[in-house]
């Protein structure tokens, strides 16, 4: 039987780890598999999400009104949903709701 696959999607490493790192080290206990999708300033904070035994997925996120990032970025989820195909998607900020 094929291993379900969770992907999360965050605006901030850093608040996914301490926010939701629990949710996903429990459902890699329970056999799934995890992605994280977030932007990578920190490296502490993806070494993290690496330990824990999740992949990291980092994409570049701009702060302000911008056509072309925003298009950009919008490849960029659509592009990793169909190179990963996860079974759930998990948004937690606004952008990848609106997308």
């Amino acid at each position: 039987m094929k291993k379900k696959t969770i992907l999360f999607v965050d605006n901030s490493t850093r608040c996914f780890c301490i926010f939701r790192l629990a949710v996903a080290k429990t459902l890699i206990a329970n056999g799934y598999n995890v992605y994280v999708m977030s932007p990578a300033p920190y490296e502490y904070y993806v070494n993290k999400i690496v330990e824990i035994g999740a992949a990291h997925i980092p994409y570049k996120m701009e702060g302000k009104f911008s056509p072309l990032g925003d298009l950009k970025l919008l490849y960029k989820f659509y592009s990793t949903y169909k190179k990963i195909g996860p079974d759930y998607i998990i948004h937690y900020t606004i952008k990848p709701n609106i997308y």
